[in-house]
């Protein structure tokens, strides 16, 4: 189950006794409730606390060290501890021989009794290869048998929206992504950017959501206008915000970062459409901000809307056209 810290603060997931805790990692995202990094961190470390174990239950505590706020619950908790990580083979568990492209991941999970697990994942990206290490080390404490560990994860394609990639008309990679947050969008831009054939660009399009943390929108466009070789800044769900007002803001933020490699477009379809008929070869479209989302969200109406079936779109009416000539 993921536990979102709403569901902590608002004790919607209290007395369901826990048997592993698993702490992926902590970046801004939730502070129009929470207000500051500080009780954000303080609401989600609360499952990892002694105090808490009546309410929550937990026996043992799955943690990524590599994560600051990982670091530090990992030395508060009290519950029995696995650490996983990619940067030390301290760790109860952690990855070596890592091989990390567009088409998958291949790589060993180590253990620290001597076990080596040899993955192979249809996924692509490190956040992905954190989250297969989290879930390893749970099923490896578990005592799951290895050749179930190695079948599951072979046979996981992932959530719709998370890293999804999309085929399209012409030779380049559509990647539709639930990035909404700055450490999100860097994460997947860095990801895809280790992953660039030789000759691609990355072409960002993205917006920021209304009604939410206005102070990530001029980080988020300079995080664009530094990993992205070109950004379309178009509308997320503006909600009761006028979208322009928002694309200004992460307008700021391109500026701010050096970049004069953009466009805005209000109309998020049309933005995507711009995007995809700019891409050559080798390049990587990364439609960010709403992933798995149907629907684009105004002040008091919602429209269907879905990035992927934009894509597809796209896509059909490109072959279309090319089969009539």
């Amino acid at each position: 189950m993921e536990v979102s810290s709403h569901s902590i603060d608002l004790h919607r997931v209290d007395y369901l006794k826990f048997n592993y805790l698993v702490f992926t990692n902590l970046s801004r995202d939730h502070l129009d409730y929470h207000k500051d990094m500080a009780s954000y961190f303080n609401v989600k470390k609360k499952l990892f606390l002694k105090e808490y174990r009546y309410v929550y239950g937990g026996e043992k505590a799955v943690i990524n060290i590599d994560n600051s706020y990982g670091k530090r619950i990992f030395k508060s908790t009290d519950l029995e501890r696995i650490s996983y990580s990619l940067k030390s083979d301290r760790a109860s568990v952690w990855a070596s021989n890592i091989k990390n492209s567009i088409s998958g991941i291949e790589m060993d999970v180590n253990t620290s009794d001597g076990k080596k697990l040899n993955i192979s994942s249809p996924l692509c990206g490190y956040f992905n290869i954190y989250n297969i290490l989290a879930a390893a080390g749970v099923c490896i404490d578990m005592g799951i048998k290895n050749s179930s560990i190695q079948r599951g994860i072979k046979s996981l394609y992932g959530a719709g929206g998370r890293f999804e990639k999309i085929d399209s008309y012409k030779k380049s990679t559509v990647i539709v992504d639930y990035a909404h947050t700055p450490d999100g969008l860097e994460n997947v831009l860095v990801t895809i950017r280790q992953m660039l054939k030789p000759g691609g660009r990355i072409i960002s399009v993205f917006g920021c959501g209304g009604g939410r943390d206005k102070g990530k929108r001029k980080i988020m466009g300079h995080i664009s206008g530094q990993q992205a070789d070109f950004t379309v800044i178009t509308s997320d769900n503006p909600r009761t915000e006028r979208p322009d007002s928002i694309i200004s803001m992460i307008e700021e933020g391109l500026i701010e970062s050096g970049s004069k490699e953009y466009i805005k477009e209000t109309d998020r379809k049309k933005a995507i459409f711009k995007a995809l008929e700019m891409a050559r070869k080798n390049d990587v479209v990364l439609i960010a901000g709403k992933g798995h989302e149907n629907y684009q969200e105004f002040e008091d109406y919602r429209i269907p809307f879905c990035d992927r079936e934009v894509v597809k779109e796209w896509a059909a009416g490109k072959n279309e056209r090319k089969n009539k000539s």
